[in-house]
């Protein structure tokens, strides 16, 4: 089946093939709504299995029912349709095929429009090739001097020639008059001692001395002067102790879930300051009421000198990702240790352990 031919000039066509025209496109769509209707009722034959030379799967209720309901919109569509096609014939029929004269020219002069608004700029050109150069004017007279710059930086030495043959001897003049003398100069060495000579004769005895001291009392007034310079240097070495500041001494857990941590302490005296240090090495969990011992006394024997009741302070557990937990830590005679009263599962790599305090350790020996 072909299709109708419609003409690629228009300008020639007479009012009654216009009409043709729109007749002729009505039939075209008649023909396409045919050719959709007749696709829905092979569709239903397909679902129901009585298109012939086809067979598919068996069509449930449900697919019977959805294939129907879309049949029947695309149908209501086309009946839409078909009252816009019908319409339009009916105008196309009843349009007179009769065509009258043209009308008379309109009169002249009518007033002109506003002008439209201008339109975009196009698009700029390519570049056009650059032209000849043009013929050269002549030269223009000579400007006055400009004001002449500042000097320039002196150059480099130039290299030395060589040096001129020695003259002649001139005639000497006369002798001149005597100088005042000069300053004496330093004395000269000593020179070396001369042979010693011989020993003289021994003198006489002379008489025999008396004596009024009492030895005793004077061995005794030694001994007390002995005794009281050994007291004033025990005091002094007491007094060094109390001035004298120790060097910083690190301590590092020797528990296991404790590793990469440890207690620093630097003293004065009897006073020690203990502070933490460093950091959890590995991934630990810390039981609730479990002991973990920070430091021992045989790490640190001064901590044996404690005496009275035990010290607590604040321990500061703070996490890499800034979770902190605070729990009390306790010093006593027998070291450095501390007993969580939570859980505290999987700390991290990194987890530091910070606490301050100051201990008073006095040796109770005594000094000798």
């Amino acid at each position: 089946m072909s299709l109708p031919q419609f003409p690629k000039d228009p300008s020639d066509l007479t009012r009654e093939d216009v009409i043709n025209q729109i007749l002729s496109s009505i039939a075209m769509e008649e023909l396409g709504l045919s050719h959709i209707i007749n696709a829905e009722g092979e569709k239903l034959q397909y679902v129901l299995g009585t298109l012939p030379g086809v067979s598919g799967p068996e069509a449930t209720i449900d697919d019977i029912l959805n294939v129907n309901n879309s049949v029947k919109c695309l149908l209501e569509t086309a009946s839409r349709s078909q009252l816009f096609l019908k319409d339009k014939m009916n105008k196309a029929l009843s349009a007179s095929v009769m065509q009258g004269p043209t009308g008379p020219t309109g009169p002249a002069g009518g007033p002109m429009g506003p002008t439209g608004p201008t339109g975009a700029d196009g698009t700029m050109g390519p570049t056009g090739p650059t032209g000849a150069d043009g013929t050269m004017g002549p030269t223009g007279s000579t400007g006055a001097d400009g004001t002449m710059g500042p000097t320039g930086p002196t150059g480099a030495d130039g290299t030395m020639g060589p040096t001129g043959p020695t003259g002649a001897d001139g005639t000497m003049g006369p002798t001149g008059s005597t100088g005042a003398d000069g300053t004496i100069g330093p004395t000269g060495p000593t020179g070396a001692d001369g042979t010693m000579g011989p020993t003289g004769p021994t003198g006489a005895d002379g008489v025999t001395g008396t004596c009024e001291c009492d030895l005793t009392d004077i061995e005794n007034r030694l001994t007390t002067i002995e005794n009281n310079i050994t007291d004033i240097y025990q005091k002094i070495t007491i007094i060094e102790g109390f001035i004298y500041l120790s060097d910083v001494v690190e301590i590092w857990s020797p528990t296991p879930a404790l590793s990469g941590l440890g207690a620093a302490v630097i003293h004065s005296g009897f006073t020690y300051n203990f502070w933490g240090i460093g950091a959890l090495d590995h991934i630990q969990t810390l039981n609730n009421g479990t002991t973990y011992y920070l430091i021992l006394s045989s790490q640190f024997p001064e901590l044996a000198y404690y005496q009275g009741d035990t010290t607590i302070g604040t321990l500061w557990v703070e996490t890499p990702a800034g979770v902190v937990y605070s729990l009390p830590i306790r010093f006593d005679e027998t070291g450095i240790y501390f007993t969580p009263t939570s859980q505290m599962t999987n700390l991290p790599v990194g987890t530091t352990f910070k606490f301050t305090q100051a201990l008073i350790l006095v040796d109770p020996n005594p000094i000798p």
